[in-house]
């Protein structure tokens, strides 16, 4: 079979040390059939400001008031911020977006406001409100989740998102990047030719970024990166993905692959020391910032794989869950805002058509992010690659005569575009950035 004939994955085992095993073309094109279905287009009011776009909390039925409590400096900020606009609202077991939206009397297309708020935030595990439902509800809307193991998280995260927004730094906003290249493995070389080089010369104009790209982008580094506080990390690679029956799972998985990983054919497994983990981050990792860490697993891990959404014959868990990698940088001992990844599995489609780099998006969040912009509507452009993809994907399956090209490419980008998730509140800007006058 030539390599033409698979998809390639940006993850590897950490058990084993082997690449994710490539989907081969035959299994993807039953997939297509079965599972793809076409999904409406994002029409946002995207704006900054609250009492216009509107904010909202979902919690899942039955919720404990402890959390809501944890939250409640959170909230209290928002209700100012976005007044008659604001809503507290409930995920019932079972919904799925378009249901939740029903019940609320909004329609497709564009977001009403008054009906909906467009920023929403979800409370709770993946368990408690699935993944499906945040990733399909984040077509029309700007989402963000947090969950978290422990309330203390929860208030802390509350806490600092309103510290942010109650002071300004005067200081130019700092980046870092990281992009590690392994033997053996075109999927980083695609990282870095596609993604990472043309990240760093749009960031170089921009502000100060500390780069560590191929070989040089080690464990240590890493680390040493993440010490610096910078407001904007960008890591791209391979994260550790793990068998449901292996006990580490929920633990280690997203954690991120780096430089010193010999590759597939030279190390049977990845030790923890090529890596970099959730237990090894700093207190007080990456203050008042955003994270981007693109990889399989990243941010979390649904039950079954969302590229096999229906048959649902690849149980990727016991239960789904967000990575920990996220909830430390998030938590009591973290310091950042968000984190920006994957659920499930990422593809070099998210950045690259045809061996033509297609970076759009990341380049305009990171613009926004630079200039002040809330995240949610930082990120608005990703909806829109999505929305466009499903429309092309859609006439493509209406007249494949017409079709501009081969529908596996379409499914695996539509699928990728799908799967970029935000963890922390969509409405958190970068305080560095925000505007001085």
């Amino acid at each position: 079979m030539t390599e033409d004939h698979l998809l390639r994955i940006l993850g590897v085992d950490g058990t084993t040390g082997r690449l994710l095993d490539p989907i081969p073309e035959a299994e993807a094109r039953r997939w297509v059939d079965d599972a793809l279905r076409p999904r409406p287009a994002r029409y946002g009011v995207a704006s900054s400001d609250l009492a216009s776009a509107s904010w909202g909390v979902v919690f899942p039925e039955g919720v404990d008031a402890s959390v809501r409590d944890a939250l409640g400096p959170l909230l209290a900020l928002r209700q100012r911020q976005a007044g008659s606009l604001y809503q507290e609202l409930t995920y019932r077991s079972g919904q799925d977006a378009a249901t939740f939206r029903h019940h609320l009397r909004a329609g497709f297309g564009r977001v009403d406001a008054r009906q909906v708020p467009w920023y929403l935030l979800l409370v709770g595990t993946p368990a408690e409100i699935p993944h499906g439902f945040e990733l399909d509800l984040g077509v029309p809307h700007a989402i963000g989740r947090l969950a978290f193991d422990a309330i203390d998280d929860l208030a802390a995260y509350a806490e600092r998102v309103v510290a942010s927004e109650e002071r300004v730094v005067r200081r130019p906003p700092k980046a870092a990047l990281f992009a590690p290249t392994h033997p053996d493995d075109s999927a980083t070389r695609e990282c870095i030719d596609y993604f990472a080089q043309p990240i760093r010369t749009l960031l170089d104009q921009k502000l100060a970024c500390s780069v560590l790209l191929e070989n040089d982008a080690r464990r240590a580094g890493l680390l040493n990166l993440i010490a610096g506080a910078p407001d904007l990390l960008i890591t791209a690679g391979h994260a550790t993905v793990f068998e449901p029956d292996i006990d580490c799972q929920r633990r280690l998985q997203g954690s991120l692959v780096c430089a010193e990983w010999p590759g597939p054919k030279q190390c049977k497994s990845i030790p923890t020391r090529y890596t970099v983990t959730a237990q090894d981050l700093p207190v007080g990792s990456l203050p008042g910032g955003v994270a981007m860490l693109f990889g399989c697993h990243t941010v979390g891990t649904p039950r079954f794989d969302v590229f096999d959404s229906v048959s649902k014959t690849r149980p990727l868990t016991r239960q789904p869950f967000v990575s920990a990698i996220a909830q430390r940088l998030l938590g009591r001992e973290g310091g950042a805002l968000a984190v920006i990844g994957h659920v499930g599995r990422a593809f070099p489609a998210s950045f690259v058509w045809r061996g033509v780099s297609q970076i759009g998006p990341f380049e305009d969040t990171l613009l926004a992010l630079l200039e002040g912009r809330r995240l949610g509507e930082a990120l608005d452009g990703f909806g829109q690659r999505y929305a466009d993809l499903v429309i092309t994907w859609a006439r493509s399956r209406i007249d494949s005569a017409s079709a501009p090209t081969d529908s596996l490419d379409l499914w695996r980008a539509y699928q990728d575009a799908h799967s970029w998730s935000l963890i922390g509140d969509p409405a958190v800007r970068l305080p560095a950035a925000m505007p001085t006058t």
